[in-house]
């Protein structure tokens, strides 16, 4: 909300961060799935609720794309960023992330 003033309102954004399956279906079911990049951050990529929601949006995806009819080859590299300190846990999702973001476990302040 601090910043929304500098948002650009054409862009939707989106945040799920606990494991309540309800949450991250109501999201799924208020976007345009094709049009969708799912960022998916996590500091060490282990904890239940990243792994499960990060599923989910992948198989929600791989799903929307099998039902219309389209090959899924490169949907998973299309929609998906993985942002974490552990770059050794981005497989998980898939190997077809391509676009893997890491950073320092410690932040120092400015």
């Amino acid at each position: 909300e601090a910043l929304k003033s500098y948002s650009d309102r054409s862009i939707s954004v989106h945040f799920v961060s606990n494991i309540d399956g309800n949450h991250m279906v109501e999201v799924l079911r208020d976007v345009a799935i094709d049009e969708t990049l799912f960022i998916v951050a996590s500091k060490t990529f282990t904890t239940q609720e990243t792994i499960r929601n990060a599923t989910t949006a992948k198989n929600a995806l791989l799903s929307h794309y099998a039902a219309a009819g389209v090959h899924t080859e490169g949907a998973i590299a299309k929609h998906f960023v993985a942002l974490s300190t552990n770059a050794n846990r981005f497989p998980f999702m898939s190997r077809a992330v391509r676009m893997r973001l890491s950073f320092r476990t410690k932040i120092r302040p400015w």
